[in-house]
């Protein structure tokens, strides 16, 4: 059954370069191709248009290759993904100019692999900071397609929209984990609220009040790994808006520990 479908590309999340649909730039020099893929799909999963999506921990050698990689986290579970995404590591390789085996963070790669077909719903990457995100413009008209209330002090009947984006520039999972290193919430979901300014960095964030000291001060500190679009997803202009990141602690904070090395 699966080499009767097209299989949708491999996302990684790079030590440097973000993930592969959101930024053009790599540190690969190898990647599997998608008739890997075809060869190493668990068979069930394949049989039964299951996708799945499996997050790696490996070490870099100075040549670029991966080793003693280890399944962190694999969904869903009984299909073999994890065991599935090893087999590809083989074919992996970093551009060896990008390595550097004296320092930690670049002789070490956490590489998140989806495996899907076309046209199916993939794993949900919530775990990954920045996913979901949303512009939200206040003070629109009523009748607006989309508008909501949103009441604040002295306005209210205010109204706001929503609109999706996708980042211009977002942090890889690797880049977030020294920020996320003593979180204390592993429950709930709090929002990061900025505006954004006209090169699409974020300013003046906030955090919504159930957030804890320590859980501020990283969502505060990742704000300025991010670069907004200058556009939502709909062609909304950014401008004028407020930019919201939310961070569900169920799923971000348990896989930062799991990723946490000595």
């Amino acid at each position: 059954m699966v080499a009767k479908k097209v299989l949708v590309g491999l996302m990684l999340a790079l030590a440097v370069s973000g993930p592969a649909w959101a930024q053009a730039k790599s540190d690969w020099a190898q990647t599997p191709t998608g008739a890997d893929f075809v060869r190493y799909y668990p068979k069930v999963a394949a049989d039964q248009g299951v996708a799945g999506r499996a997050i790696l921990d490996c070490d870099v050698t100075a040549a670029g290759s991966l080793e003693r990689c280890r399944v962190v986290e694999e969904t869903p579970l009984g299909y073999g993904f994890g065991e599935a995404a090893l087999k590809l590591t083989g074919l992996f390789r970093m551009n060896a100019k990008s390595v550097d085996p004296s320092d930690p963070a670049r002789r070490r790669n956490i590489v998140p692999i989806i495996f899907g077909f076309a046209g199916s719903p993939l794993p949900a990457q919530g775990y990954l900071v920045g996913q979901g995100a949303w512009m939200m413009k206040a003070g629109v008209k009523k009748g607006a397609r989309g508008a909501r209330p949103c009441p604040e002090e002295g306005k209210p009947e205010q109204l706001c929209t929503d609109h999706a984006i996708v980042w211009a520039k977002q942090p890889s999972l690797q880049d977030t984990l020294p920020a996320l290193d003593g979180v204390d919430m592993d429950a709930g979901t709090s929002v990061l609220l900025c505006e954004p300014a006209a090169d699409g960095t974020l300013t003046g964030c906030l955090t919504t009040p159930e957030a804890t000291p320590a859980a501020r001060k990283a969502m505060l500190a990742l704000a300025s790994l991010f670069v907004a679009p200058r556009r939502a997803q709909d062609g909304d202009a950014i401008a004028g808006g407020q930019v919201a990141i939310p961070f569900d602690w169920s799923k971000i904070t348990p896989l930062a520990r799991k990723l946490k090395r000595p």
